[in-house]
């Protein structure tokens, strides 16, 4: 299984994490970088 990493504070996230556990983040996966990215950042954004 891979892991994943916060992109703001670093803590372990899990694939079905829409928010981080640790700060609060709400955090998407991008398939293009393959990592997780905050929500907003770059132009990311949730569908819907």
């Amino acid at each position: 299984m891979k892991l994943f990493d916060c992109p703001n504070c670093g803590h372990r996230l899990y694939f079905e994490n829409a928010q981080c556990l640790n700060c609060s983040s709400l955090v998407l996966y991008d398939p293009e970088q393959a990592k997780f990215v905050l929500s907003g950042e770059g132009g990311v954004l949730p569908c819907g």
